[in-house]
């Protein structure tokens, strides 16, 4: 395992930004069997969200998704296992507390 690619793909912004899809996509499960669909759509948001703010402010359409993708993926794609697994960690723990809560 590479560890100098799993340091530079996991910063403090970006641990900000997966509890913050984690969250979202929690509260759109209503049934567990939702969680492949909603790990799907969190990767994707981490995919798009930093080529967006890219674009947002004033950096060049081409760079912003080819950025965010060398982000995730690397060279050898480890970091977006990674993030995938973190994402369907996450999700499952926070929908299991959601639903022992008593909430739909």
């Amino acid at each position: 395992m590479d560890a100098g690619l799993l340091q530079h793909s996991f910063t403090a912004a970006d641990w900000f930004l997966i509890s913050a899809i984690a969250l979202v996509c929690t509260g759109a499960m209503r049934r567990y069997s939702q969680v492949f669909v909603a790990v799907i759509i969190a990767v994707l948001a981490d995919l798009l969200l930093p080529g967006a703010y890219a674009l947002i402010t004033g950096g060049s359409a081409g760079n912003a998704l080819a950025d965010s993708w060398v982000r995730l993926a690397g060279d050898n794609g480890l970091a977006l296992l990674v993030r995938v697994l973190i994402y369907f960690g996450a999700i499952s723990i926070l929908f299991g507390i959601k639903t022992a809560s008593g909430r739909p």
